[in-house]
């Protein structure tokens, strides 16, 4: 296993316990921003002196670690690595550089504005083959959140990006909602356009991914299960992917 793989899954799995008390990112007792839909950014951010660690499990028995880290309560540097085939008996496909991520706030949610992200995002979602993930990363992108009074808080968010991965030659849009479930779950819903990977596609709107997760934060884990292309709109998929995803927030 290589060495940076290697430190990142001990980091996410094995980060017990921050000097801060933390709530995860679901539910209207959520303490820490969501900074993902299913597999796309949000205008979310860490604050200073707070960490998320994470694990994430996908098809093909992957697994993905990330480390993300608030260095002020407007900017975040992360860095993630994932392989396929981690669990079993065939050897494991790690991808190829590690992931990095970035973000820095450009306007703080308002009454009438919504919070602006601007930020750059080189880890996708999926297994790694052919220089490029199942679901491309973000790579540079613009975020933009707000949220809403209603049963509970609805989050709206939507973005745009551009992808660095080979032959992703248009700029990428998303949206989605949030919503949460009382003070500790929430349900979310994605909808990717996937400009920047219309491979086997048609070119309508209609044909990108449309992806759905459920969140349960106890404490400061937060537990999701995401539901990908539930309209089986990807080549060759002929069903949704499914997806398990566990983050630890705290603070140092």
């Amino acid at each position: 296993m290589p060495r940076c793989c290697s430190l990142l899954l001990i980091t996410a799995l094995g980060m017990g316990a921050g000097r801060a008390m933390a709530q995860g990112t679901a539910g209207t007792s959520a303490e820490a921003e969501p900074r993902v839909l299913v597999t796309m950014p949000t205008a979310g951010l860490l604050i200073r002196n707070q960490y998320a660690a994470e694990v994430q499990a996908f098809p093909g028995d992957g697994i993905r670690a990330r480390l993300q880290v608030g260095l002020w309560n407007r900017l975040l540097l992360g860095l993630s690595y994932s392989g396929s085939a981690v669990v079993g008996a065939d050897p494991p496909r790690w991808q190829g550089p590690p992931g990095a991520t970035a973000r820095i706030r450009l306007l703080d949610e308002s009454l009438r504005l919504p919070a602006v992200v601007l930020g750059f995002d080189s880890q996708g979602t999926g297994a790694w083959a052919a220089d490029r993930f199942a679901v491309r990363s973000p790579g540079a992108f613009v975020a933009a959140s707000k949220n809403f009074a209603l049963l509970g808080f609805l989050g709206v968010h939507g973005g745009a990006g551009y992808s660095l991965e080979p032959d992703a030659k248009h700029v990428n849009g998303w949206l989605g909602i949030e919503q949460t479930l009382g003070p500790l779950a929430s349900v979310l819903a994605e909808y990717n356009l996937a400009a920047d990977d219309r491979t086997g596609r048609s070119g309508a709107l209609d044909a990108g991914d449309l992806n759905l997760a459920a969140r349960l934060s106890l404490g400061a884990l937060t537990a999701e299960l995401s539901l990908l292309d539930i309209t089986g709109n990807r080549p060759g998929r002929p069903s949704s992917s499914r997806l398990i995803r566990i983050e630890y927030v705290a603070g140092f």
